[in-house]
């Protein structure tokens, strides 16, 4: 045990006073309640390490909030360093662009590797973790009668991964997670615990072609849950087309119940001419009360003005007057308010088509068994039971509006992410990156991932036979292959093993300044999570 010397050390740390500060916070808030509290750093002071405070920090308030109750996996350290080793013989390059990357191994440590490279980088996160009774090994036989993945193993196999993966998202940074009717309320929970209830944007419910048809019902859909980091991108007006400018009007007669609003100085007119308006407008159908006079020259307004009025839309004119980003129930951005030749007020919409719509119909597209095409069934089946359509993920990654986003699936599974990246890309002229992550569980990750990368991206298999994926043209791009090993951190020849270029540095010519970024990096990778 500690001796108070220690103990007082420990508590000054500026990480330690943080977290002691956050546990301040929640029970002014109200999220951790006094006597919680109170426990909570009476064990502080008894701690022995950092890492143990941070765990008490963790395991005593994470849940209150959400009503979720499991053990989570925690991490701890290890005397070994987990790398990046590029896999040569496998990577390939066939263009001047930036590689794509392609990491076999744990997505725990590969994410933690990520962190070296791209933290606040990765545009795009969508995910499919494993949530069925063949995905996850003898942890899934726990529970719902060996027909499902245990929810204990997959809310604390996916709580470590998706705080790595926000510290991964960029401040405008999107993610989607797919999950099943079971999990879904759960795993929202977690999701609203990490990114934050106030960063949910939709729940996408996937319609399936098929479904159980058992007590006369049908399940044919999963969900996508859909959260951003912080800003929100403009993702409405990326994912339709502008068709020119539509106008909405402002005022309503409905039940009569009238509020004040103030149009501000240099709102534009559809006149050049110098008007002065006073009293009532609008007609008697919708009329609008002046507060005092309305003047207008060249076509803009003069000075603060307040109307009273039956507003259809008070909110909207409120945000716009702050200069905010407004959309309508339909996904169309607001563009501007404007008055019309009699001094009416209105606001102008863009008219978007091909908006995102939180249900739609995705049918199982034919795409993997088209490459996989000299494969018979039975096999194919064998490689992969669920791929999930291209045209999904399309969808998902197009929200974005970068065309150049880095875009990640750190339960790559058959690959589709990749592959909905460079289809989009040809589609747009876009210069998306993917990085995929994926476990060699069943050799998946080199049969599967690895092989249906090489035949879209270059037209030929694994052993570069010409394969003829159904007379569709190669997509192109290149693609790193990247391997997870292990060093021990005793290890003098550590340092060497450590190749740089892979994590897209120049190489070092001063052996201190690797050794420096060696130290100043690789503690993170040291983290194990205890099973």
């Amino acid at each position: 045990m500690n001796n108070k010397k220690t103990v007082k050390n420990l508590l000054e740390r500026p990480s330690v006073v943080k977290l002691i500060k956050e546990l301040d916070r929640k029970k002014d808030i109200g999220v951790l309640k006094e006597p919680n509290y109170n426990f909570l750093l009476k064990l502080i002071k008894k701690a022995d390490t950092e890492d143990e405070i941070i765990n008490i920090c963790t395991l005593g308030t994470d849940y209150y909030q959400t009503g979720l109750k499991f053990s989570p996996k925690l991490e701890h350290e290890t005397d070994d360093i987990h790398y990046f080793k590029k896999n040569k013989n496998l990577s390939f390059k066939q263009n001047d662009l930036k590689n794509n990357k392609f990491v076999i191994g744990d997505n725990f440590h590969a994410l933690k590797n990520l962190l070296i490279t791209y933290r606040n980088k990765i545009n795009v996160i969508y995910i499919d973790p494993p949530y069925g009774c063949n995905d996850m090994g003898e942890g899934a036989k726990e529970a719902y009668g060996n027909e499902h993945l245990s929810r204990e193993d997959l809310l604390s196999s996916l709580k470590p991964r998706l705080e790595l993966a926000k510290q991964l998202l960029s401040n405008d940074g999107i993610i989607f997670c797919s999950i099943d009717d079971m999990n879904q309320a759960y795993v929202k929970c977690l999701l609203d615990q990490i990114f934050l209830e106030k960063n949910f944007i939709m729940n996408i419910n996937r319609v399936l072609p098929d479904g159980d048809n058992s007590w006369k019902i049908s399940l044919n859909h999963e969900y996508c849950l859909f959260y951003k980091k912080n800003i929100l991108p403009d993702f409405f007006v990326s994912a339709g087309n502008n068709e020119g400018d539509m106008k909405s009007r402002l005022t309503k007669t409905r039940n009569g119940k009238k509020s004040c609003i103030v149009f501000k100085k240099g709102t534009k007119a559809d006149f050049l001419n110098k008007k002065i308006f006073s009293g009532i407008i609008g007609g008697k159908n919708e009329p609008i009360e002046i507060k005092g006079i309305m003047k207008f020259e060249n076509g803009v307004l003069q000075n603060d003005v307040e109307l009273i009025a039956e507003w259809s839309a008070s909110g909207v004119v409120k945000k716009l007057n702050n200069n905010e980003i407004v959309y309508d129930n339909k996904g169309q951005k607001y563009k501007e308010l404007r008055f019309d030749k009699n001094g009416k007020p209105y606001v102008v919409k863009y008219k978007t088509v091909g908006i995102f719509r939180s249900s739609q119909f995705w049918n199982d597209d034919s795409s993997f068994d088209n490459i996989f095409s000299d494969f018979n069934k039975n096999d194919r089946m064998k490689l992969f039971k669920n791929p999930k359509p291209v045209a999904f993920i399309k969808s998902l990654i197009s929200l974005h509006p970068k065309k150049d986003s880095i875009v990640l699936d750190f339960y790559a599974g058959s690959g589709t992410t990749g592959h909905a990246v460079l289809e989009l890309n040809k589609e747009d002229n876009g210069n998306r990156k993917f990085i995929l992550c994926t476990n060699n569980e069943n050799n998946i990750a080199y049969n599967v991932t690895y092989e249906r990368c090489k035949r879209i991206m270059t037209g030929k298999s694994s052993n570069n036979s010409k394969f003829d994926w159904q007379k569709n043209a190669p997509l192109g791009g290149s693609l790193d292959v990247i391997e997870i090993k292990e060093t021990s951190s005793s290890d003098p020849k550590s340092i060497d093993k450590i190749d740089e270029t892979v994590y897209e540095l120049e190489k070092f010519t001063n052996i201190n300044k690797k050794i420096e970024w060696v130290c100043s990096n690789f503690d993170i990778t040291t983290k194990e999570l205890e099973e």
